[in-house]
């Protein structure tokens, strides 16, 4: 109603000038004043009516307009696809087309935000570390699903403080926030590292897990602190028997024969360590599983020729089969767990048998190394994969071994996503099967 009394006003004035121009130009022309004044009443009354239905035909259109560009914006405002409607007006299709153009730029616009922030939202998510935004109260702005994991939160909303039940979490995190310092929590077995950043007065809390660090530290201690221990033994008997050979020149030939065996037994062991070592070393580094293949007929028949001989000098039958194919592992692989297990089962079978089966079976390599040995007992059987770990037996024996070459099997195993399985009973002998995982 406003517009259209503007509207009116507007050309209620225009037409006051309009009468008041004529009367002055004409005016001078007219010959009688009343029917001057009749004529100029009469002009007067028409351009009335026409600046009233002028002023209405001028609302209602702009109206019609406003109604159509509402319409436009509500099905922008809606998200619903956008239709231009159809209009004779050309001024008025212009203004619907660039209408248009602004919709179709701010769709790809926001189509382009969605997609970066659902990017982002996908790599936070499948951050292996816990990130967690918050305010200066606590709030929590952003979480992702490792922090929620990591410290088994009740949801990804409301206040830190109340969301975690923990005692230990809470003030660790508290304390992170209030000294803006790294912290390391450990949690039973767990053990956390929580990185602050402060970013625009948001408080930004990196939660990672160092647990598998932390054990692989306290790991690499241990080895090399049983590795001196291990390698300082024979060398130190090699240096021993040595200086006494060197200092004992009259020393008779039986005395000396037997001191030389025993600088080659443990030059021997210290050799074997090395190697052992080395091979550790060499599998840890690998940072991906190599490529390859081998003949399992390969791995027999050299199977056969490196243990015949100490099979032979202690009267026990070796048996070795193999299938007749080739397997995608490299032989590397199989050669280290195959060698390092039939070692063990003629190092520690008196008499009997040691069967070595290398099959395939519905895409795994089945590698079976069984003896009449000894066995292992239960107590054992948990430890002997560690590192230097030597049963009761070999030490009272006295049997000669590195105390690493099941750990290797174990590392290697576990490199190709395979699994060991032990059988063993005490006096009764004992069976290693391994399945690895193979495609091909």
């Amino acid at each position: 109603m406003r517009r259209f009394v503007k509207i009116f006003t507007i050309l209620l004035l225009f037409q006051f000038a309009t009468t008041g121009l004529v009367g002055v130009l004409f005016f001078k022309h007219s010959i009688d004043l009343t029917v001057f004044l009749n004529k100029l009443s009469i002009l007067f009354i028409f351009l009335f009516i026409l600046s009233l239905f002028a002023s209405y035909f001028i609302v209602r259109r702009e109206e019609e307009v406003y109604n159509s560009i509402a319409s436009l914006i509500n099905q922008i405002k809606d998200e619903k696809e956008f239709v231009i409607p159809e209009t004779d007006d050309e001024v008025l299709y212009k203004i619907y087309s660039a209408i248009k153009r602004i919709y179709n730029i701010l769709k790809a616009q926001k189509e382009k935000i969605v997609e970066e922030k659902e990017r982002l939202n996908s790599l936070i998510n499948n951050l292996r570390e816990g990130l967690i935004v918050v305010d200066r109260k606590g709030n929590i702005k952003l979480v992702n699903r490792a922090a929620i994991s990591i410290l088994n939160l009740k949801g990804d909303k409301g206040n830190i403080f109340d969301i975690c039940d923990d005692y230990n979490i809470l003030t660790t995190i508290e304390k992170v926030l209030n000294s803006g310092k790294e912290e390391k929590l450990k949690l039973g077995e767990l053990v956390l590292f929580i990185k602050i950043h402060v970013v625009d007065g948001d408080y930004i809390l990196l939660i990672e897990d160092i647990t598998r660090r932390e054990r692989y530290q306290q790991m690499k201690t241990r080895f090399f602190e049983e590795a001196s221990h291990e390698l300082k033994t024979p060398i130190t008997s090699i240096m021993g028997f040595s200086e006494t050979l060197l200092e004992n020149q009259n020393l008779d030939d039986g005395t000396k024969e037997k001191f030389l065996k025993y600088i080659y037994k443990n030059s021997k062991h210290l050799t074997e360590l090395i190697e052992d070592i080395l091979t550790l070393h060499r599998l840890e580094k690998e940072k991906s599983v190599k490529k390859g293949e081998c003949n399992l007929v390969e791995i027999e028949n050299e199977l056969k020729a490196s243990f015949s001989k100490p099979v032979l000098e202690k009267g026990m039958e070796l048996s070795v089969e193999c299938d007749k194919r080739v397997v995608p592992i490299p032989c590397e692989y199989i050669k280290t767990v195959l060698w390092n297990l039939t070692d063990n089962a003629v190092k520690f079978t008196d008499n009997g048998y040691v069967r070595v089966k290398c099959v395939s079976s519905d895409g795994h390599l089945i590698l079976t190394v069984s003896d009449s040995g000894m066995g292992i007992s239960p107590d054992e059987q948990k430890f002997i994969f560690e590192r230097f770990y030597t049963s009761k037996v070999s030490r009272d024996r006295r049997l000669n071994g590195t105390g690493l070459g099941l750990s290797i099997v174990k590392h290697v195993v576990e490199k190709l996503n395979g699994h060991i399985e032990l059988l063993s009973e005490k006096g009764k002998g004992s069976i290693f099967k391994i399945s690895i995982p193979f495609q091909g």
